[in-house]
């Protein structure tokens, strides 16, 4: 992206991107501060939470057929480990 292009043609986007740069630099520490969570939660036979897709998906109804896939590999996986 050509920063400098932007912000002469549009001045408006330009200034909603810098004032969501630290949203931005924030929802990508918590994503990986989750996936971090998510390993620890896994190596110990924990599933992961709803919530944890609801952080890491950019819309609900990703996170909710995420969540609902996860469960049932989940299932299946320990089906098959039997």
């Amino acid at each position: 992206m050509d920063i400098a292009r932007l912000e002469r043609e549009n001045y408006e986007q330009y200034v909603g991107l810098w004032l969501n740069r630290e949203r931005s630099d924030m929802r990508t520490a918590n994503v990986a501060r989750l996936g971090v969570s998510a390993a620890i939660g896994l190596a110990f036979g924990s599933p992961l939470d709803a919530r944890w897709f609801v952080a890491t998906c950019d819309t609900l109804d990703e996170a909710i057929y995420q969540h609902e896939r996860h469960v049932a590999l989940s299932r299946l996986a320990a089906e098959n480990s039997d």
